[in-house]
């Protein structure tokens, strides 16, 4: 939320701050803003009268300009990167990315300081329209394939949420996050002492002899879909297998969310969890 009395951004000794409502909290001189852009975020976070004056996703786009100007202005070096996420097929499921020559995956960072950046990214964050559903998996993995990328803020009002019809079961999705459905899988053996051909599930076999004596087993693979904590432990092994140097730390913000995964991702990281509500922002 922009507040025009005060800059969001602090230049210490030891570094820069933000000092936003949603993203506060010290950063190095690259970050990332992984930001929820699913249906959720059309919910309204300020009323006047009875009447919506300032949606979810209207609030943390307006901080967000707010603070990429105060960027450039008081730390134009920075290398900024901006994700919105809904589902990989959804409209405002975007990267920003301006020209060629700065750095980071695919030129996902950009200088904030370079001549018409500021400009690019607000036409950028003001065209997101909030729809869809809730998967931040994109922008969490271009972070972590990134070895410049040093913080990243990842915010959300939702659990996440495939573009499936059954969400207790996504296996539809397992084609398009592949490393995320391989967290969920638990493998194990299963065994028989007095095991019968038609058993492995792998032999279609009906000629005789159809049993054997003694033990035999055979590898079986269990999905624990939607166990959130599961993939924050996925990033958090991600950040353990970067160097001392390419550590990065994972901010988490939710609105009127309480969110265990998040919290723990942040808190393994070294990072900061961030809850808001609507009266954070009065």
């Amino acid at each position: 939320f922009a507040r025009a009395d005060k800059r969001l951004v602090r230049k210490n000794i030891d570094g820069l701050t933000l000092n936003g409502v949603y993203f506060n909290a010290k950063i190095g001189n690259t970050v990332r803003f992984v930001v929820d852009a699913s249906g959720s975020m059309r919910e309204c976070m300020i009323t006047t009268n009875g009447v919506c004056k300032k949606t979810r996703m209207a609030s943390v786009k307006n901080e967000l300009v707010q603070i990429l100007t105060d960027l450039k202005n008081i730390a134009p070096y920075t290398k900024v990167g901006i994700s919105f996420f809904s589902h990989r097929e959804g409209r405002n499921h975007m990267v920003w990315t301006y020209g060629e020559g700065d750095s980071g995956n695919e030129n996902q960072l950009v200088v904030i300081g370079r001549e018409g950046a500021l400009a690019d990214a607000e036409m950028l964050i003001e065209s997101i329209q909030p729809q869809g559903w809730t998967e931040p998996w994109d922008g969490m993995d271009n972070a972590f394939a990134d070895p410049e990328t040093t913080t990243v803020f990842l915010l959300s009002d939702g659990e996440p949420k495939f573009n499936v019809n059954n969400q207790s079961q996504p296996e539809d999705r397992r084609s398009v996050y592949p490393e995320l459905f391989a967290a969920w899988d638990v493998s194990g053996n299963q065994c028989k002492t007095r095991w019968w051909k038609n058993d492995d599930p792998n032999n279609y076999s009906t000629r005789w002899p159809k049993r054997w004596w003694g033990e035999k087993c055979w590898t079986t693979t269990q999905t624990s879909y939607n166990d959130w904590d599961r993939i924050a432990s996925h990033y958090i092994n991600k950040n353990k297998e970067r160097s001392a140097s390419q550590k990065m730390k994972v901010h988490t913000v939710t609105i009127d969310l309480e969110s265990n995964w998040m919290e723990k991702l942040s808190s393994e990281t070294g990072g900061k969890h961030n809850q808001v509500s609507a009266s954070d922002l009065n």
